[in-house]
């Protein structure tokens, strides 16, 4: 009776209903897979669409949709928002052919019977339109930054099983995704009548960084009661369950038993960033607009440090289709993040797909890296980050948080890419959720004081600290003052450069790199560990022996000893023509003397050869391996110095009396075509790898294993 009741107050509410589409004609299944192939079409890019034959009596106007239903079912949600909102345009997108042609049919259908009723110049359901469309693939190209004012997921796809949830429309990534359509107050609006989905819903809105809950009166006073109402009893599940918690009783509606409605979500309208759009054909978008103050984004596809850029390209050159895998580790397992750090994180990851090498960066590259190639910088240029490389956990260890485990995955041309700055974006993050007892107050002169220490003592030094820093701003503030000590102070000394290209673009700096531990970690794994040293050398000599760039061999991957005993040693030309070393892990101070043996035994006049120092250095340390080396008579010696730049933090908890602790966090290959890859370096607490490989390795070089 009340169905029957019901269907004849909806014929009266829509005029000639005879000639409306009915839903027996095309009923399909309730729910869709989001990750299969739906043959779909779809736009390049927002810019692409042509909206005029969607909305044909706004033609010409340059309006765009506001309000958007994502699995807008057979679309009760569009048709009674339509005639209350006649100014606003309207867009379903809805995955299911049959239900989607209905609701296409049923507004043609709509738009002729009021047209033929009304003498308006305007009549109703002008303003409504659909498209086939997964939300989840490609929202981002039917709408453009901060053009939507209320996003609708009304009764979707609860996805019961655990090992489906990575397919519900609500999660971190698409998050993102809706933030960046969501103009800055923009509204979400989301209902089901499943518990569970409920409280997933809710906590990984209120978890996400750029949403917060807004009450219903509040909306209620703004205006916003009819859509409030419509969410509520528009769509066919919603007129259900209203049904079913009358007939039951009003203390199933007072539990949320039958109708389970979340808080609805307003987008922060504070300070955004603007990152440009690329439209992309791929099926993956991971877009978004946050606070500039919550999200960790490098602010150019150049905010990594130089190595990364020529170890790219030797690998761009030589192994452009192996694969690789790197994996975290947060060294000090005391160190705990936060669920909002690994949201906020995972948040600031999507945002990277926007990153891309402009025109005015690529010639300034050309200009200041003479070693990277055309072809190289061609590729660059193309180059894209793909967040879905990056797979993110987090673990609870507790109450106090847990644990951060990041596994990149996809080819090593690729993935080589992501160390830097994804270790940049967690340290940032954490500094803003976990450890928030800091402040920026007195960096500027720290950094003054620390830039003429090393001047007036003679010390040839870089800035080497983006990996671990404890933000984009702490590093800037540093390099931007040790230029004025390098200006100002007066000494033998001198600020050689930055390991950050995007800094040493803005300050007028030379970019600073060297080869690092990943090249011969590849190298060793894909062409054998016996004389693994003189392979990476080898390659690497054939990528750059005539592109006038230094050769600075680094020397403990797998330790010093191996180095110097088994490889560097028997080949004096090699020796010869490497500019010099590195020393990246051990005792500095015996790392001089050992140098100058070796190099002596080889009838090579040390003083001749660089030497750069870059574990672990504070100021005071490098003064003094400088007064050492210049003993020694080793006249070239540098210093690339990091965490001791740009995360020397005072806690003010302890009015600044205490030091705040930087992240010990690394990043390392882990894999190459499913190859381990180890490192040993010459601090055992340093080795990383399989152990197998690590024990085998030892043995092969006659190393002690303790």
């Amino acid at each position: 009776m009340a169905k029957r009741k019901r269907e004849q107050q909806e014929q009266q509410q829509q005029p000639q209903a005879g000639l409306l589409p009915q839903k027996k004609f095309y009923r399909q299944r309730a729910h869709a897979n989001p990750f299969s192939d739906h043959s779909l079409d779809y736009p390049a890019s927002p810019r692409a669409i042509d909206w005029a034959p969607h909305y044909p009596a706004h033609a010409g106007s340059a309006k765009v949709p506001e309000f958007a239903d994502v699995g807008c079912g057979f679309g009760g949600l569009l048709i009674a928002l339509a005639p209350q909102f006649p100014d606003t345009l309207m867009l379903g997108l809805e995955i299911r052919v049959q239900v989607s042609q209905y609701v296409q049919d049923r507004i043609t259908a709509l738009r002729v019977t009021n047209a033929a009723q009304s003498s308006d110049s305007a009549p109703a359901f002008q303003n409504v339109s659909i498209v086939r469309a997964n939300a989840m693939k490609f929202l981002p190209n039917y709408f453009t930054k901060h053009s939507l004012s209320a996003l609708f997921f009304l009764f979707p796809d609860p996805h019961f099983k655990s090992r489906k949830h990575k397919a519900r429309i609500i999660s971190p990534t698409l998050l993102a995704e809706y933030a960046y359509v969501l103009r800055p107050g923009g509204i979400v609006y989301t209902i089901t009548d499943v518990r569970d989905l409920h409280e997933w819903m809710k906590e990984h809105l209120t978890n996400f960084p750029l949403f917060q809950p807004v009450d219903e009166d509040t909306l209620r006073s703004e205006g916003k009661g009819p859509i409030i109402d419509a969410v509520y009893h528009s769509t066919e599940e919603g007129k259900k369950n209203l049904l079913a918690s009358v007939v039951v009783s009003i203390i199933v509606r007072f539990e949320a038993l039958a109708l389970v409605a979340l808080p609805i979500y307003i987008i922060d309208p504070s300070c955004l960033p603007v990152l440009p759009f690329f439209p992309s054909n791929h099926h993956h978008h991971y877009t978004m607009a946050a606070p500039a103050a919550a999200l960790a984004v490098p602010p150019s596809i150049l905010d990594t440090d130089l190595y990364k850029l020529s170890m790219q390209q030797a690998v761009f050159k030589t192994f452009p289709d192996v694969q690789a895998t790197y994996r975290f580790t947060n060294r000090n397992k005391s160190t705990l993040f936060s669920r909002q750090c690994a949201e906020r994180f995972r948040t600031a990851v999507s945002h990277f797909s926007f990153l891309a090498l402009t025109q005015e960066e690529r010639e300034w590259l050309q200009n200041a890296c003479p070693f990277l190639e055309p072809s190289y910088l061609e590729y660059l240029s193309g180059f894209r980050y793909k967040p879905e490389q990056v797979d993110i956990e987090f673990v609870p260890a507790g109450d106090d948080g847990g644990q951060i485990y990041i596994t990149i995955t996809g080819p090593w041309v690729e993935a080589i890419m992501w160390e830097v700055p994804l270790m940049a974006c967690l340290s940032e993050t954490y500094f803003q959720t976990v450890d928030k007892d800091w402040d920026y107050e007195g960096q500027a002169d720290l950094a003054f004081e620390k830039g003429k220490t090393l001047v007036s003592h003679g010390c040839a030094f870089s800035e080497f600290g983006t990996r671990r820093r404890r933000s984009y701003r702490t590093q800037e503030i540093v390099v931007e003052n040790l230029v004025k000590a390098n200006e100002a102070a007066k000494g033998p000394g001198r600020l050689t450069g930055t390991s950050n290209v995007h800094l040493a673009h803005l300050y007028g700096l030379e970019p600073i790199g060297t080869i690092a531990h990943e090249w011969f970690m590849g190298i060793a794994a894909l062409k054998g560990y016996e004389n693994a040293n003189a392979k990476a050398l080898k390659i690497w000599e054939e990528v750059y022996e005539t592109s006038g760039t230094a050769l600075i061999a680094l020397t403990d991957t797998f330790t010093t000893d191996a180095f110097f005993r088994q490889e560097f040693a028997e080949d004096t030309p090699r020796a010869q023509r490497w500019t010099g070393l590195r020393q990246d892990s051990g005792d500095p101070f015996l790392f001089g003397p050992r140098v100058k043996a070796l190099y002596e035994s080889l009838g090579i006049d040390p003083a001749t050869k660089l030497l750069v120092y870059s574990d672990s250095l504070s100021t005071e340390k490098a003064v003094k391996i400088r007064e050492q080396c210049t003993s020694l008579g080793l006249t070239k010696a540098s210093f690339g110095i990091g965490t001791h730049f740009t995360n020397d933090f005072k806690s003010l908890s302890s009015s600044r009396q205490e030091k705040s602790k930087a992240l010990n966090i690394v990043i390392k290959l882990a894999q190459v075509d499913n190859k381990p890859c180890i490192k040993l370096s010459d601090d055992l607490t340093k080795t990383t790898g399989d152990k197998a490989t690590v024990d085998y390795v030892i043995d092969l070089y006659h190393l002690p294993k303790s």
